[in-house]
C-alpha cells in the first residue's frame, strides 16, 4: 500500500464520518432539549481559501451565537457577525465565515452554536469542519508508445 492510499481513503471517508458525527450530535441535543436548533455545514471539509458555510433553524424568539476555534489556537471567538438570521425574530439562519487573511489554517476548526431563549434556556451544539490542502495536480502527460522494432533489422551490438 502506498503512502497516498491511506490519504485518499481518508479524503473519501471524511465527509461520511463528519456527516454521521453531525447527525449524532444533533440528535443527542434534540432529545435533551425542547428548544429547536438544527444546523449543517455546506461541506465538512474545505480548502484553505473557502468560506465556512453553515445553515440551520432555531426556535422563534431565540438568539443564536456561533463561535469558532481554529487549530492556530486563541480560544473561541464569535463569528455571529458573519451570520444572517441569528437575531431573535428569525427562525432560519445561515453563515458564510470568510477565512481570516484570505486563508484558513489546515486542520480541525471547531464550531460551537449557542441558542438562548427569551427565558434564558440555552441549547449548545458543537461540530467541526476540516481544512485540507488542495490535492496536488500534475499535468497529464501524453501516453507515448515506443516504436516497434523492425524484425528485419538485427539488434544493436
Amino acid at each position: 500500500m502506498t503512502v497516498a492510499a491511506p490519504r485518499a481513503l481518508a479524503v473519501l471517508l471524511l465527509p461520511l464520518v463528519s456527516t454521521l458525527t453531525m447527525a449524532l450530535m444533533t440528535s443527542a441535543h434534540a432529545v435533551a432539549s425542547t428548544s429547536t436548533l438544527s444546523w449543517s455545514t455546506s461541506t465538512p471539509y474545505l480548502h484553505p481559501d473557502t468560506p465556512i458555510g453553515l445553515q440551520g433553524s432555531k426556535a422563534a424568539g431565540a438568539s443564536l451565537d456561533v463561535e469558532l476555534r481554529t487549530p492556530a489556537g486563541g480560544g473561541w471567538r464569535s463569528v455571529a457577525d458573519a451570520c444572517a438570521g441569528a437575531v431573535a425574530d428569525a427562525t432560519s439562519w445561515s453563515c458564510s465565515i470568510p477565512a481570516p487573511n484570505g486563508e484558513w489554517h489546515k486542520g480541525d476548526h471547531h464550531l460551537r452554536l449557542t441558542q438562548t431563549a427569551t427565558d434564558g434556556a440555552r441549547v449548545v451544539q458543537t461540530g467541526h469542519v476540516v481544512v485540507m490542502p488542495p490535492a496536488a495536480k500534475k499535468p497529464l502527460q501524453p501516453l507515448v508508445t515506443p516504436p516497434k522494432p523492425d524484425p528485419t533489422t538485427p539488434p544493436p551490438a
